[in-house]
């Protein structure tokens, strides 16, 4: 009986020892990261950026992290016109901007391509060609915008159709036509103004560019494309007129939640171009760049790592509907799957990480951001 007694107070002694030490060198690797950086965020990044970061040194103690909220009017030219000494350690760029930083003398982007294959099933095909340059990963994701088309149950009902009439851009003239006729123009069916308007524009690029290759003829469709919409009252064309479908992203679902109006809308996959085609796209989102890491390296990977790998956060800003999260494991919680206010049918958010999952990469990025920028300007 002694002889049980022993071992079993052997072993009970040498779990807590082992945890002991567990813990010791856990605490010693976490004090190990030192150092202080500075982060420059902006108006839709600073929130959630700063409860990172203060999450982060919760856990290191001897490390220091600076949000800075920078206005999004002055964002990219402050930066490149900044000397190299009071360049921040990481800003945040879409991809057009990396793709124009590329060609500043003063200012780099450091390469991110060992970070992001270590976690690369943590982002989609489609977000990570987005941070691809020259054949480098040279930033890493933070925020994504999927694309969903967003319609008004209500409104389709009461015209005798519903969301399941609308597949193609087809179906949205036919219906949209009939509504607007029956409703004595009352009812246009998408919102052509602000980031809605934008949004639109984005994906029919993204569309056009699976059957055409060629620039001139990219650029000729879209703005066809926008010319029937208008002509055929499809789009609204100021803030008074009121529409009964939008193309949007997680911005969409914040302002449709917001509604204190009674209404009935859904989340849906964008219309297809043709039966049978893709209806998966995503707009381009924000990401970290790293810009000056030559004190801080390990602080900085070891913050970046951190961010690629975080559920709690990243779900709790998509739930609230102020920004999408890129780490697309945030969203297998079932919290996703609860309603959300003046929605019906699937959770906006599990259709906006179906389609970011989903979306396949574009044949021709570079192409697809020159596009972009002509018929923004």
């Amino acid at each position: 009986m002694n002889g049980k007694i022993r071992t079993v107070l052997i072993f009970i002694i040498t779990i807590v020892v082992s945890v002991v030490i567990i813990n010791y060198f856990s605490d010693d690797k976490h004090n190990k990261i030192t150092g202080e950086i500075t982060i420059w965020a902006n108006n839709h990044t600073y929130d959630y950026l700063d409860e990172l970061a203060k999450d982060y040194m919760k856990n290191n103690k001897r490390a220091t992290i600076k949000i800075e909220n920078i206005n999004n009017n002055e964002y990219f030219n402050k930066i490149v016109n900044l000397n190299k000494k009071d360049v921040p350690n990481i800003v945040l760029f879409n991809s057009e901007e990396l793709t124009s930083l590329m060609k500043e003398k003063k200012i780099k982007p450091e390469d991110q391509s060992n970070l992001i294959n270590t976690y690369k099933m943590n982002f989609s095909s489609s977000r990570l060609q987005e941070v691809m340059i020259d054949g480098k990963l040279i930033a890493v994701p933070l925020t994504s915008r999927p694309l969903v088309m967003y319609l008004r149950e209500d409104v389709l009902k009461e015209y005798g159709y519903s969301s399941s009439d609308i597949n193609t851009w087809n179906d949205l003239v036919k219906v949209s036509e009939d509504i607007y006729k029956k409703s004595k123009g009352k009812y246009r069916a998408l919102n052509g103004t602000g980031q809605d308007y934008n949004d639109l524009r984005t994906l029919l690029i993204m569309q056009n560019m699976q059957y055409e290759s060629d620039k001139d003829k990219i650029i000729k469709n879209v703005e066809k494309n926008l010319k029937d919409f208008n002509e055929k009252n499809i789009i609204t064309k100021n803030n008074h007129e009121r529409y009964f479908a939008k193309i949007s992203s997680i911005n969409g679902m914040k302002s449709i939640e917001g509604l204190e109006t009674k209404c009935i809308w859904t989340a849906n996959n964008p219309p297809a171009a043709k039966v049978g085609s893709n209806r998966f796209f995503v707009a381009q989102g924000e990401n970290l760049v790293v810009l000056n890491n030559a004190e801080d390296k390990e602080l900085i990977n070891s913050f970046l790592e951190y961010v690629s790998n975080n559920t709690n956060i990243a779900l709790k800003y998509a739930l609230d509907g102020s920004l999408f999260p890129s780490y697309i494991y945030a969203y297998k919680s079932n919290k996703v799957e609860e309603i959300v206010k003046n929605f019906e049918g699937k959770s906006p958010l599990v259709v906006m990480s179906n389609i970011s999952k989903k979306a396949p990469k574009i044949n021709n990025y570079n192409l697809y951001k020159e596009i972009e920028g002509n018929l923004v300007n």
